[in-house]
């Protein structure tokens, strides 16, 4: 390795450099994201399709909810994949605090 180090010349050292600090903000970005938790708002587009519960269950357990003075979206998800209920995090309306998946109709 060291061969290979001396033989491309005083141009590599800046290059080595480079690359380890790029490296290090790589996986420090990557630290960052996962402690925070964020996605990128285009990453996912939460769609609101309004459609009616599922089941008996899911409108009492919706109706409960909403007594008690939760903000509760039906169906939310992305792409085919939906959340019965969410419940909407009262201090920033485009976060979720918890989703609820019912079993549906048996």
């Amino acid at each position: 390795m060291q061969t290979i180090i001396e033989g491309a010349g005083w141009f590599i050292w800046p290059l080595g450099f480079c690359s380890i600090l790029a490296m290090a903000v790589i996986l420090e970005r990557m630290l960052a994201l996962r402690e925070a938790r964020i996605l990128p708002k285009k990453a996912l587009v939460n769609e609101h399709t309004g459609k009616d519960f599922d089941s008996e269950f899911e409108e009492s357990v919706y109706n409960f909810l909403t007594d008690e003075g939760y903000i509760v979206e039906k169906q939310v998800g992305c792409a085919k994949y939906r959340i019965d209920l969410a419940i909407v995090d009262k201090d920033d309306a485009d976060r979720y605090i918890l989703g609820i998946e019912c079993d549906g109709a048996s």
